[in-house]
């Protein structure tokens, strides 16, 4: 049985049947960036509060190791996690009623993952720059409620 050599959707125009002999380019080769922050709702948090966690380049692939974390919020607390294009982009109500973590891009199916941001956000076409992503609160907390985003990203 012949041995096959396999490329992901993003190097296959560039190397399907005429592999590399250089390094691939630069977005493939660009390390691993980190950006996040911890933000801590107060008891009284509203439906549609909103916590700023990282500005990333609208090409950027975040990759599977990106997590979020967060205390018990109480009652039906739950989170989405996206940008104001897409408030659920990468993560639809995720419960936080009690403490826990979830992958950040939760709302994506296997097999989609690796798609740039812009794409996970609904955007029909690059938009340049840099956008600003959020986790707002979907459904009431009961208590105060921390969330640690913390998102890995390679360009």
């Amino acid at each position: 049985m012949a041995v096959e050599i396999l490329y992901g959707s993003l190097a296959r125009a560039a190397f399907q049947n005429n592999p590399p002999t250089t390094p691939v380019p630069g977005y493939m080769d660009a390390g691993v960036n980190f950006a996040g922050d911890k933000i801590a709702y107060s008891a009284s948090a509203n439906v549609g509060s909103q916590g700023f966690f990282a500005r990333l380049p609208s090409h950027a692939i975040i990759l599977p190791q990106s997590h979020i974390w967060f205390s018990a919020g109480g009652g039906a607390a739950t989170l989405d996690v996206g940008d104001v294009n897409d408030p659920d982009g990468l993560a639809t109500a995720i419960s936080v009623a009690s403490a826990g973590s979830s992958e950040l891009l939760e709302a994506k199916a296997a097999g989609a993952k690796l798609a740039r941001l812009w794409e996970h956000l609904g955007y029909s076409e690059d938009p340049g720059g840099v956008l600003d992503l959020y986790h707002s609160i979907k459904a009431a907390t009961a208590s105060a409620l921390t969330v640690e985003t913390s998102v890995l990203w390679t360009v």
